[in-house]
């Protein structure tokens, strides 16, 4: 099942609609990827489920706070009931600086204080003078493409096994190979959608910040 049937969440969020339109939308990928490339069709199945779990996780954990507030606030049961239920389900208390920056990082979290210290950095130097993390790895990992999955690279690290390759449509691969080019943010920014499909400037800000946060950046000082 897909959609509204395949994809509950919360029936006071209107949350729930938005990620049931998403689920539909991947899933009619995953399917019209079973018919043109059968070999395909248990990644991409996989991509489907991992997808599902991960964003339900990411939900459960980022209602936590409202909950807890709402109980805080109310003093009712249900509340309480409410988000302790949150928390187990997403296996983790929720922390009062808890954003949604990168909540389309595939399978990946990184820590939204690192990407704000990676942002405030970026910010506070003259020139980014940046170099790539020599210990990166390539693997390939099923990902979207047009209206099929299909296996791309992804770069890896010790710290993301799994591979990180998009934040916020920003391809964090190409970005790390054009990045030590420039010494300034907008000439990176410009060199990019010059090679790639255009971005705004607070996405890819976002996705420079996360490459430098999850450290497949470095700056030359480190």
């Amino acid at each position: 099942m897909v959609g509204d049937s395949g994809s509950f969440i919360d029936p006071l969020s209107s949350y729930g609609v938005k990620k049931a339109l998403a689920s539909g939308w991947l899933a009619g990928i995953v399917v019209h990827t079973a018919l043109i490339d059968a070999p395909m069709t248990d990644l991409a199945l996989d991509f489907f489920d991992n997808r599902e779990q991960s964003v339900y996780q990411s939900y459960r954990h980022s209602s936590a706070e409202f909950f807890e507030e709402a109980a805080s606030v109310y003093g009712h049961p249900y509340w309480t009931t409410r988000a302790e239920a949150a928390r187990a389900a997403a296996g983790a208390v929720s922390g009062p600086n808890d954003t949604d920056w990168i909540e389309d990082l595939e399978g990946t979290y990184i820590n939204s204080d690192l990407v704000r210290a990676a942002h405030e950095r970026i910010r506070s130097v003259e020139l980014l003078d940046s170099r790539a993390n020599p210990d990166l790895r390539v693997i390939k990992r099923p990902a979207i493409r047009s209206q099929r999955i299909v296996m791309k690279r992804h770069l890896m690290n010790d710290t993301y096994p799994k591979g990180i390759r998009y934040v916020r449509g920003v391809d964090l691969l190409r970005l790390v190979e054009l990045a030590p080019q420039f010494d300034q943010v907008p000439d990176i920014w410009n060199g990019y959608n010059e090679k790639e499909a255009p971005v705004s400037l607070p996405d890819f800000l976002i996705g420079l910040s996360t490459a430098f946060a999850a450290g497949l950046l470095m700056h030359s000082d480190q």
